[in-house]
């Protein structure tokens, strides 16, 4: 199975404007229950409370840019094709985005799931990249998962560590990845066939060749 990093779309003919989305004047996302106390690691033990408006010149897809480097956002179509498949565990918490006046109908999609644990380790490799000449330097094995962060400190400021080989046992639709290489949106090749399927829009995909399935 091929995954495909999922990011907005930057195509105005699809968004209507950039930025697509604003924080709403009034919202304070440092409450108890707004979206800053969000956790990557975590699912929210409060009603979330998360408030965006659409420029009144962009065009309301069904999935928006937001202001979190986790989780997505989704209307009500979206939601409905993700829930077809095999997700990980997750939550979709209802938000209010505004446009033009009218409140719109999405949410926001948050979903747990430790990679490493549907990994083989054992025929998985990393790179360390020449940061700025884009040439690699060395094809190392993933590192033991306890001493990444302490890895990726001993590089130099000219080095990078990326993936070159991810052999994943797992059939989850959605995953992400946040070590090694940060990838937090990354969908199965048959969820995006049917989100294109159905239309859906607002997102741009890449295929990540680096990661396969045994």
């Amino acid at each position: 199975m091929k995954y495909y990093s999922i990011s907005r779309s930057d195509d105005l003919k699809v968004i209507g404007h950039y930025p697509q989305t604003l924080l709403k004047d009034d919202y304070n996302p440092s409450l108890p229950n707004g979206h800053w106390n969000l956790y990557p690691i975590e699912f929210a033990n409060f009603e979330l409370n998360y408030e965006l408006e659409l420029n009144s010149k962009a065009i309301p897809t069904n999935y928006l840019d937001g202001y979190d480097n986790f989780g997505m956002l989704v209307d009500f179509k979206f939601k409905s094709v993700l829930e077809k498949f095999n997700l990980p565990p997750h939550r979709f918490y209802p938000i209010k985005v505004y446009h033009k006046g009218n409140l719109l109908e999405y949410y926001w999609f948050h979903y747990i799931i430790d990679i490493w644990q549907y990994t083989n380790i054992e025929l998985s490799s990393a790179l360390i990249m020449k940061k700025f000449d884009f040439e690699i330097e060395k094809i190392i094995p993933i590192p033991n998962l306890k001493t990444i962060e302490q890895f990726e400190e001993n590089l130099s400021f000219e080095q990078e560590l990326m993936l070159n080989k991810l052999v994943l046992k797992t059939n989850y639709d959605v995953i992400k990845i946040g070590k090694v290489q940060y990838l937090p949106r990354l969908f199965s090749e048959p969820l995006l066939n049917a989100l294109q399927y159905e239309g859906m829009t607002g997102f741009s995909a890449r295929l990540i060749d680096k990661i396969v399935c045994d």
